[in-house]
């Protein structure tokens, strides 16, 4: 069990892929939603609401 563990850690966060753009599945998902997230413009719209009622 505990080589499966280690197998399936090493699958998603170590394991370096070319085709991920030299990052592991993990790096590149959590990249992805970044950027996704920034770039959403329901995301900046509510930042800058936010940021009007706090100052």
């Amino acid at each position: 069990m505990k080589a499966l563990e280690e197998y399936i850690d090493y699958y998603n966060n170590k394991r370096i892929k070319n085709r991920l753009k030299g990052k592991s599945p993990v790096q590149y998902r959590t990249l992805s939603h970044i950027v996704r997230l920034i770039t959403c413009p329901t995301f900046w719209g509510l930042f800058i609401d936010m940021r009007d009622k706090i100052i």
